[in-house]
C-alpha cells in the first residue's frame, strides 16, 4: 500500500512537471519577439529608405502646396476657417505620380489597372521593395503561409470611380479596384500567399494595429512570414474642406508636434510595408534583422470626453500593458516616436500620458525623449504608424536620433521638467549586446483605437551569429546573376548594378545577397569574376551589349559520378571554405562515415593526415565529396533526370536516387574499402588506349591473372591483374606501339582478385534497406538502365568484381526516350575534377549534350561558377543559399526598376470651384482644364447651390 502511494505521488509529480514544462513552452511561444527583416516605403520627398533617412538627418520638411495635377487649390481656398465649401489649408504631403504604375510587371491588364485605387498600386510596389530589402525572393514564398495585414481607411478613388457619368465604364474591376479589403487580398493573390489577409481600419492607428495583428498571427503560428503596413492617398479636396470646418488642419501649413506654435495637422499620403518573422525563424533562415518588436498592445479610448478626443488614461493603460508583455520596466524605454500630429489639444494629452506611464516614479538618468516623423512628411493617416516604425528602425540602425524639426519653443501645456523632452538636436545612440536600447511607437485613431509597440535594437536582441566561414586561401571565382521580365528592365538593372558595384567594396557579400535575395526572371545576364574590377568590367560590357533574349528551355540533365582514381589532396576545399551549405553537407556525411571508419575522413581529404590513396580511405573520401556536391546542387534547385556512376560513383548516385540512405551507404562504402584492403591481394591496373581486339590479345598474353576491368570507350580499356603481369603487359603494349598508362592504384579492382572479400561484404550489404530509384538510374555495371535490380544485394556484391561498362552505359543514356525527347541536354560531372567528361566526349554519342564539370585540381571555383552560369542562363530556377548577413543590413542593393505607365480614369480632371452655400445639388460638367498627361482630366463634380 505504501509503495502504491509512493508510485501515485511520483506519477502526480511527473504530471505536474510536464504541465509546468508545457506552460513554460507556451509562455515562451507567446512571448517570443518578432524580427523586422525588411522594410519599404514611399512617402513625400522619399521613395526609398535611404532617401527617408537623408531627409531626416538633414531636417527637411517635404510638405508642399497642392499640386495642380490633383486640383487647383485656388478654387477651393479661403483663408477664413469655416468657410463653406472651402479650405484654409494649402499644404499637404504628396507622393508624385499616383497615376503611374507598372501594371505589366504585376500581370495586370491596362483595363484593370485603370480601375485600381492608387493605394493598391503603392502596396504592390512597396511590398515588393520590402521583400527585396529583406532578401526574400517573392517566388520562394508562393503557396506558403504568409500573412498580409494592411492598414487602410478610405478610398477616394472609389468616389471618382462611381460617379453617375461613369456608369458605362464601371465593371467588376471597379469593385475589386476600390474596395479596401482588396488592398490586402490583391497582395496575397499576386504573391500566392496562403496566410491571413486582412485590411484593418482604425483610422490613424490602422497600420500600427496591422503590425500588432501581424505579430499576433506570427506568434499563433498562423503564418511564418508577414507583410504589414499601411497606405493612404489624397485625391479629393472634400476631406480637406470637411476637416477645415472643425479647424483640424494647420493654417500655417507646417506640422509642429509638441511646439508652442502647433496649429493643427498636415494631411499626407504614402505607403510603408514591413516584412516580419519570428526572431527564431529569422535567425534560422539567415535573414537580416533590422530591429525586434518586443511587445505591444491595442486598446480603445472608450467613453472619453468626445468620440474624437484623445483619452490620456487609455494611453497610459495602453503603454503599461505593452510594457507588461515586453517584460520591461518603464525606465527601460528611452525614446518614443509619438503620434504627435501637431494639434494643440492632442499633443499635450499624449505628452502627459507618456510622463505618467514612463517617467512618474522612475529613476531616470536622462529624460525620456520624444519626437514625431509627421513634422517632416505630414500625417500619413492610415499609414502613419508604419512610417513611424520605419523611422525608429532607421534611427537604431544608424545609431542616431534625428533632431525634431518645427519645435523652436515647446508647448507650455506640458511640464518639461518632469522627465520628458523633445529631441531638440540629433542624439547619438549608445547600445551594445549587453545594453539594449528600447523605443516605443504610438499611434491613435480618431475613433478611439490606440496602439503602441516596443522596439529593441538588433545588436542586443540578436545573439552573436559567429564569424562567417574562413575565406579561401586564394581568390576564387564568384557568380552574379541579374534578371528581369523584359529586355529594357534588364538593361536598366545592369546599369544600376554597374554603378552599385563601382561604389561597393564588399562585392562578394553583395553578389551573394543579390543571388539569394532576388526572384530570377526569364531575361538574364550572368557573370563570373575573381575580383571587383573584373566584375565591373563585365557589367560595363553587358551595358553596351545587345538586349538579352529570354532564357531557352531548361535542359534535361544527367549527373555523372566519378570513380576511384580521381582523388587528390584538398579536393573541394575552396567550396568548403566559401559555401556554408556545402560545408554542412560534407560534415554531415563525414559524421556518418566516422561511425564505421572510426575517424573523420576530412583530415585525410585536406592532407592533414596521410592515406588518401589508400583504398580504405580513398573510397569514403570520394563518396563524401560526391554526396556533398550532389546534395548541394539539389539545395540550389538543380535536379537531374538521370544519374550514372562510374564504379564507386554509383554509391553517391544511388543515395541521390533514393536507392538507399546515407547511413547505409556510409556503412557499405567503408566496409567495401576496408575489406578490399584487408582481404584482397595487391594488384595493379593499366589504361590501354586501344580497340577491343588488341586489348583481348594482350589479355591472352597475360593469361588468368588479368582481365578487362573497365570499358570506357571503343579505344579505351582498363586491364586489371597482378602487379607482375600488368608490368609485363605494359612493356608488351609499348613494344606493339600501343599507348598505355599504369594507374596509381593498390589493387586490381573489378577483377577476380576481389573475390576474397565478397562473402563478408555480402553480409554487410544485406543489412541495407533498399528502395527502387526515384529517378532514371543508368547502371555502369549492367550497361543499361536499372530499376528493381538495384534493390538486390547481389547487384552490389557483383558490382565489386564485375567490369565497369561505361561505354554501354553512356549509349543507354543517349537512347533513353526522355533524354532523346528533351529540347536540350546537359551532362554534369560530380567529382573531384573532370574525368568522365573527357572519356564521354570521345564516344559516338558525344554530340548529344553539353558537358560541364564542377571541380578541378588546384581549384579556384571557376568551373563551378561557370557551370552555375550555364545553368542560370538556361533558365533553371536556381535557389541560392542564404548566408548569415555580413555588413550593413540597410545596404541599398539594386532593386527592380518598375517601368511605370499612366493608368487613370478617363474622364476625371481638375475640379471646378464650388460656390459658397449651405445646400448643394450635384451635377457634372466638362472641364478639360489639364493636359493629356495629367493624372486627372476630363469631367468634374460641380456643387451647385
Amino acid at each position: 500500500m505504501e509503495q502504491a502511494n509512493m508510485d501515485l505521488l511520483a506519477r502526480q509529480h511527473e504530471i505536474i512537471k510536464q504541465s509546468r514544462q508545457q506552460i513554460q513552452a507556451l509562455s515562451a511561444r507567446l512571448d517570443q519577439p518578432i524580427a523586422i527583416v525588411g522594410m519599404g516605403c514611399r512617402v513625400p520627398g522619399a521613395d526609398s529608405l535611404q532617401a527617408l533617412w537623408q531627409l531626416l538627418v538633414e531636417g527637411r520638411e517635404t510638405v508642399s502646396e497642392v499640386p495642380l495635377e490633383r486640383w487647383d487649390i485656388e478654387d477651393y481656398y479661403a483663408p477664413e476657417p469655416g468657410t463653406p465649401g472651402k479650405t484654409y489649408a494649402r499644404r499637404a504631403g504628396y507622393v508624385p505620380g499616383p497615376d503611374l504604375f507598372d501594371a505589366k510587371f504585376f500581370g495586370i491588364s491596362p483595363r484593370e489597372a485603370q480601375q485600381m485605387d492608387p493605394q493598391q498600386r503603392l502596396l504592390l510596389e512597396v511590398s515588393y521593395q520590402a521583400l527585396e530589402h529583406a532578401r526574400l525572393p517573392a517566388s520562394t514564398l508562393r503557396e506558403q503561409p504568409v500573412g498580409v495585414f494592411v492598414g487602410i481607411s478610405s478610398s477616394e478613388y472609389a468616389v471618382l470611380t462611381f460617379g453617375k457619368e461613369r456608369q458605362s465604364s464601371q465593371d467588376a474591376y471597379a469593385v475589386t479596384g476600390t474596395s479596401t479589403n482588396s488592398a490586402a487580398g490583391r497582395l496575397a493573390y499576386y504573391y500566392g500567399f496562403n496566410g491571413p489577409a486582412l485590411a484593418i481600419d482604425t483610422a490613424c492607428s490602422s497600420s500600427l494595429v496591422a503590425i500588432y495583428q501581424a505579430c499576433r498571427s506570427l506568434v499563433n503560428d498562423e503564418c511564418h512570414t508577414a507583410l504589414a503596413g499601411g497606405v493612404n492617398c489624397l485625391l479629393l479636396p472634400e476631406p480637406n474642406i470637411a476637416l477645415s470646418q472643425n479647424k483640424v488642419l494647420s493654417a500655417s501649413g507646417h506640422c509642429s508636434p509638441f511646439s508652442a506654435k502647433a496649429d493643427g495637422m498636415v494631411r499626407s499620403e504614402g505607403c510603408g510595408v514591413l516584412v516580419l518573422k519570428r526572431l527564431s525563424d529569422a535567425l534560422a533562415e539567415n535573414c537580416p534583422v533590422l530591429a525586434v518588436i518586443r511587445g505591444g498592445h491595442v486598446n480603445q479610448d472608450g467613453a472619453s470626453s468626445g468620440l474624437t478626443v484623445p483619452n490620456g488614461y487609455a494611453q497610459q493603460s495602453l503603454i503599461a500593458q505593452a510594457l507588461k508583455k515586453a517584460k520591461l520596466e518603464p525606465s527601460a524605454i528611452r525614446y518614443v516616436e509619438a503620434h504627435g500630429t501637431g494639434t494643440a489639444l492632442g499633443d499635450p494629452i499624449e505628452a502627459r500620458a507618456l510622463q505618467q506611464a514612463l517617467c512618474a516614479g522612475q529613476d531616470r538618468r536622462e529624460p525620456l525623449l520624444i519626437g514625431s516623423l509627421k513634422a517632416h512628411i505630414g500625417h500619413l493617416e492610415a499609414a502613419s504608424g508604419v512610417a513611424s516604425v520605419i523611422k525608429v528602425v532607421l534611427a537604431l540602425q544608424h545609431r542616431l536620433l534625428p533632431a525634431q524639426i518645427n519645435v523652436d519653443q515647446r508647448t507650455p501645456h506640458v511640464d518639461w521638467n518632469a522627465g520628458l523632452d523633445v529631441v531638440r538636436e540629433a542624439v547619438p545612440l549608445a547600445f551594445g549586446p549587453d545594453a539594449p536600447y528600447y523605443a516605443g511607437v504610438s499611434s491613435f485613431g480618431f475613433s478611439g483605437t490606440n496602439a503602441h509597440l516596443i522596439l529593441q535594437d538588433a545588436c542586443s536582441a540578436v545573439p552573436d551569429r559567429g564569424t562567417a566561414n574562413p575565406a579561401a586561401a586564394a581568390p576564387v571565382a564568384r557568380f552574379l546573376g541579374v534578371s528581369a521580365k523584359d529586355p529594357a528592365a534588364l538593361k536598366t538593372l545592369l546599369t544600376s548594378h554597374r554603378d552599385f558595384f563601382g561604389q561597393e567594396g564588399a562585392w562578394v557579400e553583395a553578389s551573394e545577397a543579390l543571388n539569394a535575395g532576388r526572384t530570377h526572371y526569364p531575361y538574364r545576364a550572368a557573370f563570373v569574376a575573381k575580383d571587383r574590377s573584373a566584375l565591373i568590367e563585365q557589367l560595363e560590357a553587358a551595358c553596351r551589349g545587345e538586349p538579352a533574349a529570354p532564357a531557352p528551355n531548361t535542359p534535361a540533365m544527367a549527373w555523372l559520378f566519378t570513380g576511384q582514381g580521381s582523388q587528390y589532396v584538398q579536393m573541394g576545399r575552396a567550396l568548403f571554405d566559401t559555401e556554408p551549405a556545402f560545408r554542412a553537407l560534407l560534415e554531415t556525411c563525414d559524421s556518418e562515415l566516422s561511425v564505421h571508419l572510426g575517424r573523420s575522413i576530412l583530415p585525410v581529404i585536406w592532407g592533414e593526415a596521410g592515406g588518401l590513396n589508400a583504398t580504405e580511405y580513398t573510397q569514403p573520401a570520394i563518396f563524401c565529396l560526391q554526396y556533398a556536391l550532389s546534395h548541394f546542387l539539389l539545395s540550389l534547385g538543380v535536379q537531374p533526370q538521370f544519374v550514372l556512376g562510374h564504379s564507386i560513383g554509383e554509391y553517391a548516385a544511388a543515395v541521390l536516387a533514393g536507392v538507399f540512405g546515407l547511413n547505409d551507404a556510409a556503412r557499405m562504402i567503408v566496409y567495401r574499402g576496408r575489406l578490399m584492403a584487408q582481404r584482397c591481394p595487391a594488384g595493379a591496373m593499366l589504361a590501354l588506349l586501344a580497340g577491343r581486339e588488341k586489348a583481348d590479345a594482350l589479355i591472352r598474353e597475360g593469361g588468368a591473372e588479368v582481365s578487362i576491368a573497365v570499358v570506357n570507350g571503343p579505344n579505351n580499356h582498363v586491364l586489371s591483374g597482378t602487379p607482375a603481369v600488368i608490368e609485363y603487359l605494359a612493356r608488351l603494349a609499348q613494344e606493339r606501339g600501343l599507348r598505355c598508362v599504369p594507374l596509381p592504384v593498390s589493387h586490381g579492382f573489378h577483377s577476380p582478385m576481389m573475390e576474397p572479400m565478397l562473402g563478408e561484404f555480402e553480409q554487410v550489404v544485406r543489412q541495407t534497406r533498399f528502395s527502387r530509384p526515384r529517378i532514371g538510374f543508368i547502371s555502369s555495371a549492367l550497361g543499361r538502365a536499372a530499376d528493381i535490380e538495384l534493390t538486390d544485394p547481389a547487384y552490389w556484391v557483383a558490382h565489386v568484381r564485375d567490369p565497369v561498362l561505361f561505354e554501354r552505359a553512356m549509349a543507354a543514356l543517349a537512347a533513353a526516350d526522355d533524354w532523346k525527347a528533351a529540347p536540350a541536354r546537359l551532362c554534369l560531372e560530380i567529382g573531384p575534377h573532370e574525368q568522365l567528361i573527357g572519356m564521354a566526349r570521345m564516344l559516338p554519342s558525344a554530340a548529344m549534350a553539353q558537358w560541364r564539370s564542377l571541380l578541378q585540381r588546384n581549384d579556384d571555383l571557376t568551373s563551378f561558377a561557370e557551370t552555375l552560369r550555364s545553368l542560370y542562363l538556361s533558365g533553371m530556377p536556381l535557389h541560392w543559399p542564404r548566408k548569415p548577413p555580413q555588413g550593413d543590413p540597410l545596404l541599398p542593393l539594386p532593386g527592380y526598376p518598375f517601368a511605370r505607365q499612366r493608368h487613370w480614369l478617363p474622364d476625371v480632371g481638375h475640379r471646378a470651384a464650388p460656390r459658397p452655400a449651405n445646400d448643394y445639388a450635384v451635377e457634372w460638367i466638362e472641364a478639360p482644364l489639364s493636359g493629356p498627361d495629367s493624372p486627372v482630366h476630363g469631367r468634374w463634380l460641380l456643387l451647385v447651390e
